[in-house]
Formats: C-alpha cells, structure tokens, sequence
C-alpha cells in the first residue's frame, strides 16, 4: 500500500461519533480511518444529551389549566373578579456538564 495521496480531499472525510455532532474528525490524514482503534473526534467539547438527574427541580413550567383557556369566578365578601385557572408542572431540563474532547461522556452524574 501507498503512504500518500493526493486527491482535493485531504483530511481524514469521516463525522465526529457524538451523535449530535455533524462536525468532521480531526486527524489531516485522509487514511487516519486504517490506523488501528481509530475514533474519529472532531477535537471539540460537546453539549452532553442526557436529561439532568440532580435533586430538586430544574424548571416550573406555569400554563392555562385547559386546551380552552378556562376561566373562574373568584368571590369574596367583597366582591368577585374573573381569572384564568393556571397549573403549574415541573420540567427536567437538558444536563449543563459539556463532554470534554476525545470523550464519549463526562465525570459524574448528569
């Protein structure tokens, strides 16, 4: 086999393993893919795509109680005035911890 080659493709054509990631390897080489236990990074930090485990709650999502906005009658002593119903529920939000190059997952829990 031939050490060189010379083509208008000269890096390594292959995509980043991270799933999200479109970004092309790294490596100059346009043969890197046949050097032995290759992974093909693109060098950078990336987002990590698991939802965050750590206690607690990450967001109050606050929205009309119905599809149709429904709305009640408060009454008091004195008086009474129309509102909105609203319901709150709690959201998971994406993990915040960044991927550290080279890696496929980062330290600790998410």
């Amino acid at each position: 086999p031939h050490e060189t080659h010379k083509c208008e493709n000269e890096v390594c054509p292959i995509e980043c393993p991270i799933t999200t990631c479109h970004r092309r390897c790294e490596s100059k080489k346009h043969f890197h893919a046949f050097e032995e236990n290759v992974i093909h990074f693109c060098g950078e930090e990336h987002q990590c795509p698991n939802e965050c485990e750590e206690l607690g709650i990450c967001k109050i999502v606050t929205e009309p109680s119905a599809i149709v906005q429904e709305e009640a009658e408060y009454v008091n002593k004195f008086g009474s005035f129309m509102f909105t119903k609203y319901s709150q529920t709690f959201q998971r939000l994406p993990c915040c911890i960044k991927i550290p190059p080279y890696e496929f997952k980062h330290d600790g829990k998410h």
